[in-house]
């Protein structure tokens, strides 16, 4: 999906999403749910006003709600899209009340209403049910909601798409492996920057295009082996990236491309089959954010053939 407010998708991996054969009878399960709302939501309303709450209920929201996830022990509920459209939506809700018949649909959206108000008592008051949407101020980097520009908007919404996919990430990282040591965790927390496995949804604005959104290979290469070397312990990983196929003499520019968009697919194949829907994938802002931000620095060796990376992600942690 293409909008003014959304950043485009990195292409690797919206092409590894197009892959997939996302027939609703093809998962074994049920779809889950998700732990914050996908970016797209925002922009399948029908008003501008409507938009406009839904951004600023989640500025109200987010600080408290980020201020759960720095509990390791936190164990964030996942709502269905609908119900993360009824928690944004709350104060349109209260003022169309009004207008409700007793129709199964209403019944519907008043179980909706329930279940947003449950989750809203354990977000630390950044969003009351009662509350007026003029009543709270809602911020984003120092600006008032109400004189939000586009870039400001894309932003907020990257950010949103950045903490889903590491959060999903993590999720089917469990799901296929389990593996919960520390040198494991180590290793999740190395495929995007500045991460750290128990604080994936810290995402510095300055990160936007560093990590798997780097235009450079070179520059992409040490997450993408990260996240390479973390799926090598996955369930049924494919041959192209099993261990059997690593180089130990190092990669060329096609060979990176080629890992990377078999992890893509391998990626968006996995999720749909075990969590029953599409995953949140990450986007390329178009714009640089107005923020100071300095990149980390990862570890290289030199291969034996220039124009080669070599992959060293197995003794980063060493």
């Amino acid at each position: 999906m293409t909008h003014s407010h959304l950043a485009p998708l990195i292409n690797t991996w919206k092409l590894g999403l197009q892959r997939v054969n996302a027939a609703k009878e093809r998962p074994p399960c049920r779809a889950m749910g998700f732990a914050l709302p996908r970016p797209e939501l925002f922009i399948m309303v029908q008003t501008d006003a409507k938009f406009r709450l839904m951004i600023t209920s989640w500025l109200r929201l987010r600080v408290g709600l980020l201020a759960c996830f720095n509990d390791a022990s936190y164990q964030p509920q996942l709502h269905s899209h609908q119900t993360w459209r009824t928690i944004l939506q709350i104060d349109w809700l209260d003022e169309q009340s009004q207008g409700f018949s007793s129709s199964s649909r209403a019944r519907g959206e008043q179980v909706r209403r329930d279940q947003a108000a449950a989750f809203l008592e354990g977000c630390q008051g950044e969003l009351t049910v009662k509350a007026s949407v003029s009543d709270q101020r809602a911020q984003w980097r120092d600006k008032d909601s109400s004189s939000l520009s586009l870039e400001d908007i894309r932003e907020i919404l990257w950010e949103l798409a950045e903490m889903n996919f590491r959060i999903e990430f993590q999720a089917l990282d469990c799901k296929l492996c389990g593996n919960e040591s520390v040198r494991h965790q180590m290793l999740i927390g190395r495929c995007f920057p500045n991460g750290k496995a128990n604080m994936l949804h810290r995402v510095p604005l300055g990160s936007t295009n560093y990590g798997l959104a780097h235009s450079n290979w070179l520059e992409r290469a040490p997450y993408i082996f990260a996240m390479h070397r973390c799926m090598q312990q996955w369930n049924n990983c494919p041959s192209l990236l099993s261990p059997s196929s690593d180089q130990k003499g190092g990669y060329s520019e096609s060979e990176v491309e080629v890992i990377e968009q078999e992890m893509a697919y391998f990626y968006a194949e996995s999720f749909f089959m075990n969590f029953g829907r599409e995953p949140i994938f990450p986007r390329n802002l178009t714009h640089t954010p107005d923020v100071t931000y300095v990149p980390e620095q990862r570890e290289r060796a030199q291969a034996a053939c220039p124009g080669f990376y070599l992959d060293i992600s197995q003794w980063e942690d060493s």
